[in-house]
């Protein structure tokens, strides 16, 4: 079964040239992310606090998101 999306990777593969500068840079930057996550103390709690817009929506009160994340 293809998908709309699978047709179009194997198209973007064709070109071996940018999928790897594509792939190297998704790394790169994926590499920075983790960098920057890893060196915060409260990296766990604000990912807890995304999820939890994620799953909610605008039906969570901005209060209960922003009351518990660290100044």
């Amino acid at each position: 079964m293809s998908t709309g999306h699978s047709k179009a990777a194997k198209e973007f593969l064709k070109n071996q040239t940018y999928a790897k500068w594509h792939d190297a840079t998704f790394w790169s930057v994926r590499t920075k992310r983790d960098n920057m996550a890893y060196g915060l103390e409260e990296w766990e709690q604000l990912r807890e606090k995304a999820s939890a817009i994620k799953r909610h929506g605008p039906k969570m009160p901005r209060s209960s998101i922003t009351s518990s994340i660290p100044s």
